[in-house]
């Protein structure tokens, strides 16, 4: 078993292994798709943010694995591996090219944990990924299409041995106390040039970036461009008002993945003024209506287990607790665990 690194001239081979039908089921993408699908794996504008590495025998590619970095800021220590892999007899390939991005993981690119996806009930999860560190974290109900059926999937995480996780700086804003929920609580699509400004102030507020991924000090003219870039095929972006002024906003954000078509990832935010006033809860409610009049059979999210109120409005609609994500995120200067949970529908 020899190991390589992947680049654009062997995007024919990648094409190649990734459309053979038992790596398709493996996976989450299409026989049919075209080869700029997975020319993303050999990008060399992004050779900063990913390494895509290869496993050959007797000449021939095997088996792929690429890791990668997010996107997000508090989440840079992170790094998610994915793997085009046959579905049985892939064992010895795959053992090889998770030996070689751990080292390199670990010796070289500053990164604490390594997440990956795999079929929940694949024996390679025991046999192969355990043996490098990696536990199942999460079982994500019905995450994907598989053989015409909605199938599971194992969340696994590999934590960097000896690892320290260091220590909150300032410690958690006091909630505010709960009040009566507004009358005249309206819905509306959200317009980025009109919301950038608010969408800003709000998101850079200390109890908001608590409990979110967002940042401080962000300009309106980014916010502008990144609402604005939202493609509404994929996701559904609501404010909430009262008194003619936003007091939340939330998103539904459908992969667009076909064999993902039928997920939605779900994320809100309340400003810091209309915190405990049950604004939340009504505008989840209302994204999860739209979310069953398309048809979505999942919908997931990500809370912090520290936000009791948060965790008692997810449980109420329905929301279940499929696993801890074991220092997921960057928050108040400290590594945190995070919850993930999801919403089935029949």
């Amino acid at each position: 078993m020899e190991i390589q690194p992947l680049g654009q001239r062997e995007l024919d081979a990648l094409t190649h292994l990734a459309r053979r039908p038992d790596v398709v089921r493996f996976g989450d993408h299409l026989e049919v798709d075209p080869p700029s699908v997975f020319g993303a794996w050999l990008g060399e504008a992004d050779a900063n943010r990913q390494l895509s590495l290869g496993a050959y025998e007797g000449g021939a590619l095997v088996a792929a694995a690429r890791l990668s970095t997010t996107s997000r800021r508090r989440r840079t220590h992170v790094g998610i591996v994915e793997l085009l892999a046959p579905w049985t007899g892939g064992d010895a390939a795959v053992d090889a090219l998770l030996a070689a991005l751990v080292d390199a993981a670990d010796r070289w690119l500053a990164l604490s944990r390594l997440e990956l996806r795999a079929p929940a009930e694949h024996p390679q999860i025991r046999s192969v990924y355990e043996g490098h560190g990696f536990a199942v974290e999460t079982t994500m109900r019905g995450s994907v299409m598989r053989d015409g059926a909605f199938a599971d999937e194992a969340s696994l995480a590999r934590l960097r041995p000896g690892l320290v996780a260091p220590a909150p700086i300032a410690g958690r804003p006091e909630p505010r106390a709960k009040q009566p929920p507004p009358s005249d609580l309206t819905f509306r699509a959200i317009d980025p040039a009109k919301d950038a400004a608010v969408w800003t102030e709000t998101l850079s507020s200390e109890s908001v970036i608590w409990g979110t991924l967002q940042l401080p000090h962000q300009h309106p003219e980014a916010w502008e461009r990144r609402l604005a870039s939202n493609d509404p095929q994929h996701i559904v972006s609501l404010a909430a008002e009262t008194g003619g002024v936003i007091a939340a906003g939330g998103v539904l954000v459908i992969p667009p993945v076909l064999r993902r078509r039928h997920t939605a990832t779900l994320g809100m935010h309340v400003g810091p003024e209309h915190q405990g006033q049950g604004i939340g809860g009504r505008l989840m409610r209302e994204l999860l209506a739209i979310g069953d009049r398309l048809g979505l059979a999942r919908i997931e999210l990500e809370v912090f287990g520290d936000n009791p109120r948060a965790l008692r409005v997810y449980e109420a609609a329905g929301f279940a607790h499929e696993g801890w994500r074991r220092l997921s995120c960057f928050r108040d200067g400290a590594l945190v665990d995070d919850l993930m949970m999801a919403r089935w529908r029949e």
